[in-house]
């Protein structure tokens, strides 16, 4: 016998295809629609949540509907029958129906142990479900306490939050957080706080009470000149002698290095200038700089001082170079010495009124014209003694005196008008002649004139002695004036 092939509809596979495909787009419209317009929000609080054996705790549960369409929820707790039990009050809350949309609907969860739980911390939790594909689960802490005396060992969590890197001069905060984590009541417990950074040593109460928590704070200020590097912290939480929790950390205090300080000081000592230039040290570190202060080119000719001087732009600078550690100053003196100014006016001031007071008041002044004989030689000289009073007072009886080398005579004609002589002296040394005037009036100019003629022809220098004029001051003192002198060349004069 041949075998039998079995050939189904084509149109019942087509509509049977189609309707799969319609139910699953109406499943994923309905996932996408809970998704997105279903937002139930659920609260818990505590209404009585520390009890002792046989006791039970209490919770308020909220849930509001934040749907687009009314929905029931059901309260599921998976810890039922595990040492706990947990039922809605009322017990037809265990499925809550047709809470309208942003409606709020409130019970009251109720948790039994059924065991005789240690006293602690327990969590257990219901499971809110609604038909919309919403699930939440909500944790439930309960305390467990016991109603005889029980002995704990002490469990406090303990975090601090400080600056990691702060500057010289800048404060360090602490910010302690504890959390005592059982029953105990830990009302005797100290906090000491160690560091090598003087100001954080410290110790202050940091009492917490059965399962209660605090947060302390400290504050300790660095010094200006802090030393820069890493500083331990350690807390250690005591009850008692016992310590109980220690806690290590640490922070980094930074290096400065700033520009030296500086100050100028300065003082005035009778055409002495003194500058004291201080530099100091800011920062918190060793530190070596170089440091200019500017001064003028008219005060570096009177500056005194083992400073070096060097020109930046053209401006001259006084150059310190130091090494300081942190904190430290140092000074130098600086000196400008005008005094020789001083000295030199009152030298020019002083040889001024010496000129004034030992000056004659009378000056005398000698002149010659020479003519020659055969040859070029001096033959006869015309002298001629300008007389003059400098003062604005007459000067009496003033004696001249010439001398007339040996080697010329004196010509005895006179010219007219001319002063005349009252003596004629032979000497050794020549021919001296002297002519007496009465008085001469103040800025009164007098002149005399003479002629003499050498005995041979003279041929090269000839020279004249200089002429006197004597002449009393008060009191009969004799003061005298000299002229010039010069030679003779051949009908050249030098004087």
């Amino acid at each position: 016998m041949g075998g039998f092939s079995r050939v189904g509809n084509p149109k019942r596979g087509i509509i049977s295809n189609y309707s799969v495909f319609i139910m699953l787009s109406l499943v994923l419209v309905s996932l996408f629609s809970s998704l997105v317009l279903a937002d139930s929000k659920v609260e818990s609080k505590a209404l009585v949540n520390s009890i002792l054996p046989g006791e039970q705790a209490s919770f308020e549960l909220s849930i509001i509907n934040n749907a687009l369409e009314s929905q029931s929820y059901t309260v599921i707790s998976y810890a039922s029958g595990k040492g706990w039990n947990l039922d809605p009050s009322p017990l037809s809350d265990k499925v809550i129906e047709d809470i309208s949309p942003n409606e709020k609907y409130v019970t009251k969860i109720i948790v039994n142990p059924l065991e005789d739980f240690e006293p602690g911390i327990y969590y257990v939790s219901v499971q809110i479900e609604s038909d919309l594909g919403e699930s939440y689960n909500v944790p439930l802490k309960i305390y467990v306490g016991t109603d005889t005396p029980v002995e704990y060992m002490p469990s406090v969590s303990l975090d601090v939050s400080l600056d990691e890197l702060i500057n010289p001069g800048d404060s360090q905060n602490l910010v302690i957080h504890l959390e005592n984590r059982n029953p105990l009541n830990l009302t005797d417990l100290t906090l000491e706080i160690q560091s090598d950074l003087e100001g954080l040593n410290t110790v202050m109460g940091a009492g917490l009470e059965s399962l209660g928590s605090k947060t302390l704070s400290f504050t300790a200020e660095t010094e200006e000149f802090q030393q820069p590097k890493d500083y331990y912290l350690f807390l250690l939480l005591k009850r008692g002698e016992e310590t109980i929790k220690i806690v290590e950390g640490g922070f980094t205090v930074s290096s400065l290095t700033p520009q030296f300080g500086s100050n100028v000081v300065s003082d005035v000592v009778f055409l002495k200038k003194f500058q004291t230039i201080i530099l100091q040290n800011s920062g918190n570190v060793e530190n070596t700089q170089e440091y200019f202060y500017p001064v003028s080119n008219f005060n570096a000719l009177f500056l005194k001082s083992d400073v070096d001087i060097v020109s930046i732009d053209g401006q001259k600078n006084l150059k310190f170079e130091e090494t300081l550690s942190p904190g430290e100053s140092v000074y130098f003196v600086v000196e400008y010495n005008y005094r020789v100014l001083f000295y030199i006016a009152l030298f020019f001031v002083l040889f001024i009124l010496f000129y004034y007071v030992v000056r004659s008041p009378l000056s005398l002044h000698k002149g010659a014209v020479t003519t020659t004989g055969k040859e070029g030689a001096l033959h006869e000289i015309k002298i001629a003694l300008e007389i003059k009073n400098k003062t604005k007072k007459e000067i009496k009886n003033v004696k001249v005196i010439d001398v007339i080398p040996g080697i010329a005579n004196l010509e005895k004609h006179l010219d007219l008008g001319t002063l005349k002589h009252s003596k004629v002296i032979s000497t050794k040394k020549g021919t001296k002649i002297e002519w007496h005037i009465s008085e001469i009036e103040p800025l009164e100019h007098r002149i005399i004139t003479y002629k003499i003629k050498t005995k041979l022809n003279v041929i090269g220098d000839f020279k004249l002695p200089r002429a006197i004029a004597e002449f009393s001051k008060k009191k009969g003192k004799l003061r005298k004036s000299y002229s010039n002198s010069f030679r003779l060349d051949a009908g050249k004069v030098k004087e």
